[in-house]
């Protein structure tokens, strides 16, 4: 990030919009019903971030859209997710929960970029 670029959201924002993103369930993913812990907070490139998701052994999907230098927040956080997608066959077992948990945010507009995670 260059020294004089400002992101529109705050570190503080962040974490709020992301804890928003990880207590909400969606289509495919359930939110955590417990106290989300370890919660931290990077503003970099989306670029890096997708090298450390790589490199931690997270699991994520990401759009091309984005411009790989877009400034963004990645926030990490630890908590507790079901894994329920796609639903269990008959028979199947249960699926140990995701612990590890990051939300990417595009720092200017706060959208949500991707929500990655790890057992």
């Amino acid at each position: 990030m260059n020294s004089t670029q400002q992101p529109n959201i705050d570190e503080q924002e962040a974490i709020r919009l992301a804890e928003q993103t990880a207590t909400t369930s969606e289509f495919h993913f359930i939110g955590s019903r417990e106290k989300l812990t370890d919660i931290r907070a990077e503003l970099i490139t989306l670029k890096d971030a997708y090298g450390m998701l790589l490199a931690e052994k997270y699991g994520f999907g990401y759009d091309h859209y984005y411009e790989k230098e877009l400034i963004v927040w990645i926030v990490w956080m630890d908590g507790t997710w079901p894994k329920e997608y796609p639903p269990l066959l008959p028979g199947e077992p249960t699926r140990e929960p995701t612990s590890h948990l990051a939300v990417i945010l595009d720092a200017n507009s706060g959208k949500v970029i991707t929500v990655a995670g790890r057992d």
